[in-house]
């Protein structure tokens, strides 16, 4: 028998939606991952078959073969770890297939069966709500996920709650989005008590950056060492209007596949700002590389 679960990879700031498609035959009991997978994925053969066995579920013998369409890109992220395990128990007859066409999962997995929280969930969620599936996430991205509305966002812990869910013996709460009214919007200074009406003297540039922050002008600072640029930048953000919903969103999509969400500051409301030092890198500071990552330049975006 052949499952199909739907999932997401990264690829910059942007997701993609995947299918993995698993298939049990005779043979040696082996697992091959193909689809252009990078190594996190292929490890995830490992990590699914300790946490099956360990939730006390069987795992099959034979040939388990996993491909992850389309094949020709490449997919990496231990988000697969979840899909890929619930494709071989579908595979093997352990769950009830009617409903996986319609949810899209994603989710690191200990090797005790635990759901751990993943990066660049937020992107991935959103592409599956323009699919119009449902999402099966770990506890701990709830924070990230909280503005989103217009999908049905189902937060899990364990293989077993996963398992028990599709086969209809256990109900999941969906998890009920915030509104911008009850967002509790975290201090953007992040510990520094900093605010424009500190500057003293400095006229010119102090009317150069209040006309930059009202029309959203950018701004270039040139001078010596301590004479105040750096200062004068970080108090920026204190006089520029509040984030909307739409740049809060968009903020915490760069932040998110960037790995930089954590729990005291699990989505962008505060405009950010980034303090590179001079001898960064062309790459930390526009973003590239082999898997490209934000640069410093899209993390102070708005």
């Amino acid at each position: 028998m052949i499952s199909k679960i739907f999932s997401a990879v990264l690829h910059g700031i942007e997701a993609e939606l995947v299918t993995i498609e698993t298939s049990i035959s005779g043979g040696l009991p082996v697992t091959d991952i193909i689809g252009l997978a990078d190594k996190t994925v292929n490890e995830a053969a490992r990590r699914t078959r300790s946490a099956i066995i360990s939730s006390g579920l069987n795992y099959p013998m034979g040939r388990v073969t996993v491909n992850i369409a389309p094949a020709g890109k490449r997919k990496r992220g231990s988000q697969l770890d979840l899909p890929m395990a619930i494709g071989v128990l579908a595979s093997a007859g352990g769950i009830f297939m009617d409903e996986l066409d319609g949810y899209c999962l994603a989710g690191e997995l200990s090797l005790d069966g635990g759901v751990k929280k993943v990066t660049g969930l937020l992107p991935m969620l959103l592409e599956a709500k323009k699919k119009h599936l449902k999402m099966i996430i770990p506890y701990g991205n709830i924070s990230e996920v909280m503005l989103i509305h217009g999908i049905d966002i189902y937060p899990v812990s364990s293989l077993v709650e996963v398992v028990g869910f599709f086969n209809k013996k256990v109900k999941l709460k969906r998890l009920e989005p915030v509104s911008m009214i009850d967002l509790k919007i975290p201090d953007g200074t992040r510990g520094r008590k900093l605010d424009y009406s500190d500057i003293r003297g400095m006229k010119a540039a102090k009317r150069a950056l209040t006309i930059a922050a009202a029309g959203g002008h950018g701004v270039l600072m040139v001078g010596s060492p301590a004479t105040g640029k750096t200062m004068l930048a970080e108090r920026m953000p204190t006089i520029m209007p509040p984030m909307k919903y739409d740049e809060i969103i968009e903020n915490t999509i760069i932040y998110s596949a960037a790995g930089l969400l954590t729990d005291d500051m699990p989505y962008v409301a505060e405009r950010p700002f980034r303090n590179p030092h001079s001898s960064v890198t062309r790459a930390a500071l526009i973003g590239g590389g082999l898997y490209p990552k934000p640069g410093e330049i899209t993390l102070a975006n708005r």
